[in-house]
């Protein structure tokens, strides 16, 4: 077992952004990017059994050595992108997802670059970028049912567009993604049930090993979705907020995600 300190996950991440990662089998390291490493700034414990980006950690289970749990890891680095604007928070859930995804290879970072959605760099494109890519991928005949709903939501196009009427959802998340090659799959959830199914879907996506991150459109707020606690522990999804300043991961059960709203949105990448 290794010890909470002399094992760091030293990781690339892109575009010197703040960024979480798992370090060890059973604690999680909230890291904070120095130059272009990754090094452990803050260190807290959830129970042993996380799935964290859909790769199983259990208490005692052999890692390899150090180097070999880094390159593990290289894709799976969540950089913190903290919304500018108080309506801007699917933005920057999108935005973490992109540098997840481009992260984990060459092939995924091409796709995501040729649709403007990544830069040579591996920065996520601006709010602004985002809406041309939208747009972009709408004209291409994605989604007329969804350009619809947004474009018809204010006169103005939707480049350029500021404030509430400008927040975008799962499924325009999803046509994002799907423009660049990248399949996802979208779910909505309401009725009494809604907050248990929310938590038995993310459950059994990082069931699944080498997930990526999901969104999670709860209410008036997009979060970014990293894995999952399940029994012998109260279920529970993991989530990185884009509202925060500081890199760190929390968790909803039924009850958190239930005080949150009654009705839900999920975006999972099927890669």
């Amino acid at each position: 077992m290794w010890s909470r300190l002399s094992h760091i996950v030293s990781s690339k991440l892109r575009g010197g952004s703040t960024g979480v990662c798992l370090a060890d089998s059973s604690t999680m390291y909230f890291a904070k990017s120095k130059s272009s490493l990754m090094t452990s700034s803050y260190c807290s414990r959830l129970p042993v059994e996380v799935i964290l980006m859909g790769f199983r950690r259990r208490e005692g289970l052999a890692l390899g050595s150090a180097e070999g749990v880094s390159e593990l890891l290289a894709d799976r680095v969540v950089p913190l992108y903290h919304q500018r604007y108080w309506w801007s928070c699917s933005y920057a859930a999108i935005q973490m997802v992109l540098v997840a995804v481009a992260n984990r290879g060459e092939a995924h970072e091409a796709a995501l670059r040729s649709r403007h959605l990544v830069d040579e760099d591996g920065d996520a494109a601006s709010i602004r970028d985002l809406q041309a890519a939208l747009v972009a991928a709408w004209g291409d005949g994605l989604d007329p049912d969804g350009q619809d709903f947004i474009v018809g939501r204010s006169p103005k196009p939707l480049v350029g567009r500021r404030g509430r009427l400008a927040s975008l959802g799962a499924p325009e998340a999803k046509v994002l993604f799907g423009h660049a090659g990248i399949e996802a799959s979208t779910f909505s959830y309401e009725g009494v049930d809604a907050a248990s199914d929310v938590l038995h879907d993310v459950v059994e996506y990082y069931s699944v090993p080498n997930r990526m991150p999901g969104l999670l459109v709860c209410g008036d707020h997009v979060r970014v979705v990293v894995g999952a606690l399940d029994a012998p522990h109260i279920r529970q999804l993991v989530f990185i907020d884009p509202n925060w300043s500081e890199p760190r991961f929390e968790t909803l059960d039924q009850g958190g995600l239930e005080s949150k709203a009654g009705e839900f949105e999920m975006m999972f990448l099927d890669d």
